[in-house]
């Protein structure tokens, strides 16, 4: 089940913004609440709560952005976050054509790397080395990866 508009509440000091706000007041969030209303692993329910970090990626001024960008638009509560526009929506095929073009930008094909076994499930397992190299310790690891398990050892 795919994120929709009304699954992310941003948060400022606390208090939940309305998802509608102008993007200046969204920008403001300092914390997100997702809410995983059915997950493949039958788990039903979930929430996963960020807050905001500094430096160049932040999921928070991320999940703003995606927000603000569906909210001008006039687009309900129940739009996916994979909109781009009415009818229009970024499918698993953008997302393996996106992973490969940067495995090619950055060089990885020229090392070896065979292209047709670079895909979307990757960036899942390589989200949780990247944090582990980076020092980060096994539980943010777990949330932010989502893994309900140590499964993640495997990976990295």
């Amino acid at each position: 089940v795919q994120f929709r508009l009304k699954d992310v509440r941003l948060w400022r000091n606390g208090f939940l913004l309305d998802n509608y706000a102008p993007r200046t007041e969204l920008m403001t969030a300092d914390a997100v609440t997702l809410y995983l209303e059915n997950q493949k692993n039958g788990q039903k329910g979930a929430t996963i709560h960020h807050t905001a970090v500094a430096g160049w990626f932040c999921p928070v001024k991320a999940l703003s952005r995606r927000v603000s960008d569906l909210a001008s638009q006039g687009l309900g509560l129940d739009t996916p976050l994979s909109c781009v526009s009415p009818g229009i929506h970024i499918v698993s095929k953008d997302v393996l054509t996106t992973v490969r073009e940067a495995a090619r930008l950055t060089g990885l094909t020229d090392r070896g790397y065979d292209i047709k076994r670079i895909g979307a499930h990757l960036l899942r397992a390589s989200g949780a080395m990247a944090l582990q190299l980076d020092g980060v310790d096994a539980n943010t690891i777990m949330k932010v990866g989502r893994w309900t398990s140590s499964t993640f050892l495997v990976y990295i």
